[in-house]
């Protein structure tokens, strides 16, 4: 059972985190990542709404996903494998279709955010570059977006123009 799974994971990250350095586990930061995306947006998320799963199992009264984000932005080597936990959660950027998903999005951004603040791998030239690019492949991606959807409505205004 996967809530099983983050559970323990999270009991782990827990304890072991003192202990290592940074960079010592990046080797499991995408499955670990995969398993509590799945928590918060997939199959998991849907499980734990249902009341009568969420009581009987300790479990799944709470969701660690917003610590074990923060905990692993703590122990990576910045420089190059923050984008092993970053990547994976833009690709649901597209995917959010409710405000819900939004906010639980955000929540583990900024977590993410506060364990990075934390980490003593990040070299203040690496975090600015990783900032800047990661700005500007988005910026590129909104104004794609902002450009079809001004097409779009260019597009329909006409048909309402000839309509009448």
């Amino acid at each position: 059972q996967v809530h099983v799974l983050g559970y323990t994971l999270h009991a782990l990250l827990e304890d072991m985190i003192p202990k290592i350095e940074c960079g010592e586990i990046d080797s499991c930061i995408s499955p670990i990542t995969g398993v509590f995306l799945e928590e918060v947006f997939g199959f998991v998320a849907e499980e734990k709404e249902v009341d009568a799963i969420r009581s009987s199992m300790k479990e799944t009264r709470q969701c660690k996903a917003n610590e074990v984000f923060e905990l692993l932005a703590r122990i990576v080597q910045f420089r190059p494998n923050i984008t092993e936990i970053i990547y994976p959660l833009s690709k649901f950027v597209d995917e959010l279709t409710s405000l819900s998903n939004v906010g639980k999005l955000e929540e583990i951004l900024r977590h993410v955010g506060l364990g990075v603040a934390r980490n003593k791998s990040v070299m203040p030239k690496d975090a600015l570059l990783f900032l800047h690019s990661t700005i500007a492949q988005h910026l590129k991606y909104i104004q794609e977006q902002r450009a079809a959807g001004l097409s779009r409505r260019k597009r329909e205004k006409g048909s309402r123009s000839t309509k009448t």
